[in-house]
């Protein structure tokens, strides 16, 4: 709820904590554009007394630790007090994606055994730069074109929660493809799946998962073209109904909660949406959005159109927008539907192929690549189910197909050349992966891209099958 992919609710990683009176109630770590230097960001409460004392803190590297300090805090008898401290720490390493080295950070009262809080992250700073002129992306100064892929967030077996065996696998696949980032799309992400993209190298790119419910009560109405907004303050733009208020707490928390991940480089509020810019509902969540992470980029939307967008970079007090023009800095594109395989036409010539563009003053997104209909394996599928002496919530359907399958095979006396389904489903996977592979290989001709999302579609028993569109096997779901 609401009705979306963007699943909401208590679902996995709950754990009862007990804390002292006066404590450290959360704390995060932001990056700054110096790579090695961060804010130290302290959320502390009392339930109890009133509370006028130091804040230990320390960061280190293994047991290491690299940098201590304490600062004097205020707390009123049942409220609560921010603490932000600016370290810098010369010597740091640089989370990268080849090298991603992790920090860990702590914050407590001391003398107060249930008060402190911990959380892992990496000195790094990915940055979009030279918008207007030569605009790219950048991670730690080295420019960087971000190769992708949508991932639906549907986990065997129980289609809602992975473990994190599951979260590792999802990563690791990403890196063998070739890949270096993926994109939580229409879904919010769970954490162990962020804490392997940390810990093993690749970004992230976020959604909370039905996002229009914080400015709009109708998913894409259509405000007929680009109008700028007269007022950007958010004055006005409370969230006024039920259904906006959780929509705004879900989006927040997950940025309160994300915010110190070195893996997860861009927030996106809702995918394909043409939301009116005049909207203050928009506004007031950009703004609370900035004030509990300023590290971040954040856009308004995804693709279809690429107009009526917000770009807010980090660290930056101006927001960027479609003046009428079209233009706001980030161009994200969607090229969803394909011919499943690759043809001469998806290059003509060097200024005519698919994903060519001469735009360089924009950050160039191609958020949703194509996308062509491919089958899963659902023999190995079934297999898992049953070595595992697993139900999941999807293994009546896999059986259905696959049974499907198997007397096709039988009836047309295919089985000398396919003698298992799976054998099937792995030659018809191959031309899958040699088109994205080609896909790939165009869009990077064109050095003014910046962004590659792969596409692909769901296909699970929660969701409607779409026909054809259907996620290609074997990419990260």
């Amino acid at each position: 709820m609401p009705r979306s992919h963007g699943f909401g609710g208590l679902d996995a990683c709950i754990r009862l904590e007990v804390r002292d009176p006066v404590c450290v109630n959360d704390l995060a770590v932001l990056n700054r554009p110096n790579p090695r230097e961060v804010w130290l960001v302290a959320e502390l409460k009392s339930t109890g007394p009133a509370y006028n004392g130091p804040v230990n803190m320390n960061i280190r590297l293994d047991t290491n630790i690299v940098w201590q300090g304490s600062a004097s805090v205020t707390i009123p008898a049942g409220g609560a007090n921010t603490l932000t401290n600016v370290v810098v720490v010369p010597s740091a390493q640089l989370w990268d994606l080849t090298n991603p080295v992790l920090y860990g950070a702590s914050a407590s009262i001391p003398g107060n055994d249930f008060s402190g809080k911990n959380v892992n992250f990496g000195f790094r700073w990915f940055t979009p730069e030279g918008i207007g002129t030569n605009a790219l992306l950048r991670l730690n100064g080295r420019r960087i074109v971000v190769r992708s892929a949508i991932s639906w967030g549907y986990w065997e077996p129980n289609g809602l929660i992975p473990d994190d065996a599951l979260a590792q696998q999802e990563v690791t696949a990403a890196k063998t493809l070739g890949l270096n980032g993926l994109n939580f799309h229409r879904n919010i992400g769970h954490p162990n799946v962020l804490d392997q993209q940390d810990r093993l190298g690749l970004l992230r790119y976020e959604e909370a998962g039905a996002g229009f419910n914080t400015y709009s009560d109708v998913w894409n109405a259509d405000p007929g073209g680009s109008v700028p907004p007269t007022d950007t303050s958010g004055s006005g733009g409370i969230p006024e109904n039920f259904r906006r208020r959780y929509e705004t707490a879900k989006v927040l928390a997950m940025i309160r909660r994300d915010r110190s991940h070195p893996s997860l480089a861009v927030y996106c509020i809702q995918n394909e949406n043409n939301p009116a810019l005049t909207n203050s509902h928009i506004w007031w969540l950009l703004h609370q959005i900035q004030a509990i992470d300023p590290s971040r980029t954040v856009v308004l939307h995804s693709g279809v159109p690429i107009y009526n967008q917000v770009l807010m970079l980090p660290y930056s007090t101006n927001f960027l927008y479609d003046n009428g023009t079209g233009y706001s800095g980030w161009a994200d594109q969607h090229t969803v539907g394909g011919p499943g395989n690759y043809q001469d036409s998806l290059y003509l010539n060097p200024t005519s192929y698919s994903h060519y563009t001469s735009n360089t003053n924009e950050i160039i997104d191609w958020g949703e690549m194509l996308g062509s209909g491919m089958p899963d394996d659902h023999e190995k599928i079934v297999n898992y189910y049953q070595t595992n002496n697993s139900i999941g919530y999807d293994l009546q359907l896999h059986q259905q197909v696959l049974s499907v399958y198997n007397g096709f095979l039988d009836q047309w006396n295919f089985r000398s050349s396919f003698p298992t389904a799976s054998s099937l489903f792995y030659e018809i996977g191959k031309q899958s992966y040699f088109f994205w592979q080609k896909i790939m290989e165009n869009a990077r001709m064109c050095d003014a891209n910046d962004y590659l999302t792969i596409s692909g579609w769901e296909s699970t028993t929660i969701d409607k099958p779409l026909g054809d569109r259907r996620r290609p096997p074997g990419f990260p779901h």
